[in-house]
Protein backbone atom coordinates (compact mmCIF):
# COMPACT_ATOMS: atom_id res chain seq x y z
CA UNK A 1 0.00 0.00 0.00
CA UNK A 2 1.30 3.18 -1.26
CA UNK A 3 1.50 6.42 1.36
CA UNK A 4 0.96 9.97 0.57
CA UNK A 5 1.60 13.02 3.09
CA UNK A 6 0.04 16.09 2.03
CA UNK A 7 0.21 19.65 2.98
CA UNK A 8 -2.13 22.52 1.30
CA UNK A 9 -1.06 26.09 2.30
CA UNK A 10 -2.39 29.38 1.30
CA UNK A 11 0.45 32.05 1.82
CA UNK A 12 -0.85 35.16 2.97
CA UNK A 13 -1.62 38.18 0.16
CA UNK A 14 2.00 40.14 0.01
CA UNK A 15 3.98 36.83 1.58
CA UNK A 16 7.49 36.23 0.72
CA UNK A 17 6.99 33.56 -2.20
CA UNK A 18 10.46 33.59 -2.99
CA UNK A 19 10.79 32.45 0.95
CA UNK A 20 8.07 30.07 0.54
CA UNK A 21 9.46 28.16 -2.36
CA UNK A 22 13.07 28.36 -0.87
CA UNK A 23 11.50 26.35 2.30
CA UNK A 24 9.81 23.71 -0.09
CA UNK A 25 13.03 23.00 -2.15
CA UNK A 26 14.51 22.28 1.48
CA UNK A 27 11.70 20.66 2.81
CA UNK A 28 12.06 18.43 -0.71
CA UNK A 29 15.64 17.78 0.40
CA UNK A 30 14.71 16.46 3.95
CA UNK A 31 11.76 14.20 2.38
CA UNK A 32 14.09 12.87 -0.36
CA UNK A 33 16.93 12.04 2.04
CA UNK A 34 14.25 9.78 3.83
CA UNK A 35 13.09 7.88 0.81
CA UNK A 36 10.34 10.03 -0.08
CA UNK A 37 9.36 11.25 -3.37
CA UNK A 38 7.97 15.20 -2.97
CA UNK A 39 6.33 17.14 -5.09
CA UNK A 40 5.25 21.01 -5.16
CA UNK A 41 2.54 22.43 -6.74
CA UNK A 42 0.09 25.38 -7.03
CA UNK A 43 -3.34 24.60 -7.51
CA UNK A 44 -4.94 26.32 -10.72
CA UNK A 45 -8.93 25.17 -10.40
CA UNK A 46 -11.15 25.33 -7.27
CA UNK A 47 -8.82 26.83 -4.22
CA UNK A 48 -6.45 28.91 -6.72
CA UNK A 49 -3.86 30.27 -4.51
CA UNK A 50 -3.09 27.25 -2.74
CA UNK A 51 0.11 25.65 -2.94
CA UNK A 52 0.74 22.14 -2.58
CA UNK A 53 3.29 19.92 -1.19
CA UNK A 54 3.05 15.81 -1.73
CA UNK A 55 5.39 13.62 -0.74
CA UNK A 56 4.73 9.84 -1.83
CA UNK A 57 6.32 6.46 -0.49
CA UNK A 58 5.88 2.93 -2.35
CA UNK A 59 4.74 1.08 1.24
CA UNK A 60 4.04 2.43 4.76
CA UNK A 61 7.66 0.75 6.15
CA UNK A 62 8.81 3.22 3.68
CA UNK A 63 7.48 5.72 5.48
CA UNK A 64 7.54 4.34 8.55
CA UNK A 65 11.53 3.90 8.00
CA UNK A 66 10.60 0.29 9.02
CA UNK A 67 11.99 -3.26 7.71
Amino acid sequence: MAVVVQYVVKPNPGGDLAGILELAKESAGLWRKHGGKPRFWSVAVGEAGNFVFSVNFETFSAYGGGG
